[in-house]
């Protein structure tokens, strides 16, 4: 198996969920509760205002969930500078990191290192002193969940998969010619796994061929096969193709020691 250390990167990406057919890569918009935005805002002038966005997924109903690391990594490491918020339905939360695995980078920022860049999130009432939180401009305004969390619907890990497999891919963000709203909309695409490899640090990876380009907001989004089972997490996106780099599920059985 190929050794695959790294590769230019434009952001990262996601996209994925329980889904159809493989006939014809497409992409389309959906609605998976199981999967939602983790945004990381910083405070200015009493208001809490969005810097980034990425994407996460349930592993757990108590509200556990796994993501990349490079999304929460201004949280992790700059906590009174930043926070996470999770936007999921209507409603937003307080996210704390319970652990992530940080994989080395460029000095330069614009290439990775590949590796377990995975990171265990887990929600929490919000401790947001605002009722309500916009992302973006224009975007949708979500309100504090301050009572007990619910019941959170969840998607089963799976084994990596194999040269060949569909997949389906669901997550946030942009997608190609959406320049209304900047923290785009859920989306699930699906694609072909055409390449796997490992990683310097011993990592399962894959490369996905996905219907659409990933783009900004992707990155954390779970890949899955046609019976919503997770094979993987995406979180690289290469730069001249419309492909990514993904990290395979036995990568995210044990996240936390």
């Amino acid at each position: 198996m190929r050794t695959i250390t790294r590769l230019t990167v434009i952001g990262v990406l996601a996209l994925a969920c329980a889904l159809p057919s493989h006939a014809a890569e497409k992409i389309f918009r959906t609605s998976d509760p199981a999967v939602f935005r983790l945004v990381t805002v910083t405070p200015r002038n009493g208001v809490e205002h969005w810097v980034s966005t990425g994407t996460a997924f349930f592993i757990s109903p108590d509200g556990t969930a796994l993501t990349n690391h490079h999304v929460v990594v201004d949280a992790e490491h700059h906590p009174d500078q930043y926070q996470l918020l999770a936007v999921v339905g209507k409603e937003f939360y307080s996210v704390e990191i319970a652990c992530a695995r940080e994989v080395p980078g460029d000095p330069n920022f614009d290439r990775a290192v590949f590796g377990a860049d995975v990171a265990e999130v887990r929600l929490l009432p919000s401790a947001f002193s605002a009722e309500t939180f916009q992302v973006g401009a224009t975007g949708d305004v979500y309100r504090a969940h301050r009572a007990a969390l619910p019941t959170f619907p969840t998607h089963p890990l799976g084994g990596n998969p194999k040269v060949g497999d569909h997949v389906v891919v669901v997550g946030y963000g942009l997608t190609v010619g959406d320049s209304s709203d900047p923290t785009g909309f859920q989306w699930a695409s699906t694609g072909t796994v055409s390449d796997v490899g490992t990683a310097p640090d011993g990592t399962p990876l894959f490369r996905l061929v996905a219907a659409r380009p990933p783009q900004p907001g992707h990155s954390g989004a779970p890949v899955m096969d046609p019976g919503g089972h997770v094979v993987g997490i995406e979180a690289w996106a290469e730069q001249l193709a419309p492909a990514g780099v993904a990290i395979g599920a036995s990568a995210l059985l044990h996240v936390c020691p």
